[in-house]
């Protein structure tokens, strides 16, 4: 047998040629390698592709996330009462809703907005108009993004819509908070119906340029409230009494007054001075002299020393005397209303009362002391539901007729031209200008008449 290790020399063992090759077991390693070694293109675009996608949406969800996180820090900082914080991540959110909007976070923004404008208004006066009308904006755009309401929104709704003078949406957030009890406890959900109404009241008791139709029923709103405090009930019923007495409804504003003060006293209080001045002034309009007296001197007993609404029932008792033909006594209730409250709203109309309680008793000189003091206060501006330009121009003009009847022709004139002072010249009325008229001539004509006699009496 021939020797053929040579021929065999160079061909490769099996354990040679599995080194060279790899092994021939489809699960080995090598075979996995040469796999990847063979595809590695296709694999790395692929993990591009995946890597690609995932940083879109990151980038895609990222202003959401930013708009949540500005929402939530905003809505801490005006918990906490860091406003200009708050201020901060609401106008941080605002690109970001503009960009990608959603109508949740939407919704959200203008409430927290609305909130925030709310809490940097005071809590004790009215809201700028201003304001007022932001945050109806912010709770209408709310309403828009289909964002449900709490009782919080809906108070905060209704006092924005009263400071903005919209009375009828008001009362439409009021009865649509009050639908809301079932939200807060009983005592938290009156007081914010209490707050609406009393702003409502307030709004109302203003404008006295509102029918009356349209205040009253918001100020009896007020004096029903069984939240209401003592205080504002008395209020309402005195709002309420003064309207219906601006009115000439005397009649209906006593009937008022008498109900609403037996209620007071039901409720275990005092009678208020308030009330009875302002029924003092009801029977007074009505005739009723000696009836008037009685709740005019109980309010001196009840108010306090410091309180003017005693100055205003000492002028009311004056006139009561004044018309029972009692003038000393008219005359002591006025002196000492003006004694004793010369800052009080009633001093003009003491002024005028003692002014023609003076002339009736034959002292002129006193009578234009007040007389003057009083225009004077008239035209600067001081008011009072009993003197105003119209009753002081009748009160001076009926002392200027007396003047003439008595032959008092330089006091006459001095009336007359006082009552001319009141308006400006254009707006005189007929009655001052005849009034200034008469006086200036029937003086020109003693004088005339006096400097002819004169003359004759000098001829030889």
């Amino acid at each position: 047998m021939a020797d053929d290790s040579a021929w065999n020399k160079d061909v490769p063992s099996d354990r040679e040629r599995h080194a060279l090759l790899g092994h021939a077991d489809q699960h080995g390693g090598l075979v996995q390698a040469s796999f990847l070694k063979r595809r590695w293109p296709s694999c790395l675009v692929a993990a591009s592709t995946i890597l690609l996608g995932g940083t879109i949406l990151v980038h895609a969800l990222r202003p959401v996330d930013t708009v949540v996180n500005h929402l939530e820090l905003a809505q801490m900082a005006i918990e906490s009462g860091d406003f200009d914080l708050a201020t901060e991540h609401l106008r941080s959110a605002r690109p970001a809703l503009a960009k990608l909007p959603d109508a949740n976070e939407a919704g959200r923004y203008h409430i927290l907005a609305a909130r925030l404008i709310r809490v940097q208004e005071t809590s004790s006066g009215p809201w700028t108009a201003t304001n007022a009308d932001k945050v109806i904006g912010h709770l209408e755009s709310a309403q828009k993004h289909s964002v449900d309401f709490t009782a919080v929104e809906w108070e905060t709704l209704g006092l924005a819509h009263v400071y903005a003078g919209q009375m009828a949406s008001s009362q439409e957030a009021l009865e649509a908070l009050i639908a809301c009890g079932d939200q807060d406890a009983e005592d938290i959900h009156d007081a914010r119906i209490l707050n609406v109404r009393r702003a409502q009241a307030g709004r109302v008791d203003m404008d006295p340029t509102r029918a009356s139709s349209l205040r009253i029923p918001f100020l009896k709103q007020l004096r029903e409230d069984e939240s209401a405090s003592i205080q504002d009930f008395i209020w309402a019923s005195e709002s309420i009494a003064r309207i219906r007495l601006e009115e000439g409804f005397a009649s209906e504003a006593s009937i008022g007054l008498h109900r609403d003060i037996r209620r007071l006293e039901s409720r275990g209080s005092p009678a208020s001075a308030e009330l009875l001045v302002l029924l003092g002034r009801a029977n007074r309009d009505q005739g009723h002299l000696d009836v008037a007296i009685r709740p005019l001197s109980s309010s001196l007993d009840l108010a306090r020393s410091h309180n003017p609404v005693r100055g205003e029932a000492m002028v009311l008792l004056g006139d009561v005397m004044a018309r029972k033909g009692e003038l000393e006594q008219a005359g002591q209730w006025y002196s000492k209303s003006i004694r004793d409250y010369p800052a009080a709203p009633s001093m003009i109309a003491a002024l005028a009362g003692r002014g023609r309680i003076r002339d009736l008793l034959n002292q002129p000189e006193l009578a234009m002391v007040d007389f003057t003091e009083a225009v004077h206060r008239l035209l600067r501006g001081d008011q009072h539901p009993d003197v105003n330009q119209t009753t002081m121009e009748i009160i001076l003009l009926d002392r200027f007729e007396a003047a003439l009847t008595q032959d008092e022709k330089t006091h006459a004139l001095e009336l007359a031209r006082l009552a001319g002072s009141i308006r400006p010249s254009e707006k005189r009325s007929l009655r001052v200008l005849m009034a200034m008229a008469v006086s200036a001539g029937q003086l020109a004509s003693d004088e005339t008449r006096q400097f002819d006699e004169q003359g004759e009496s000098r001829d030889p």
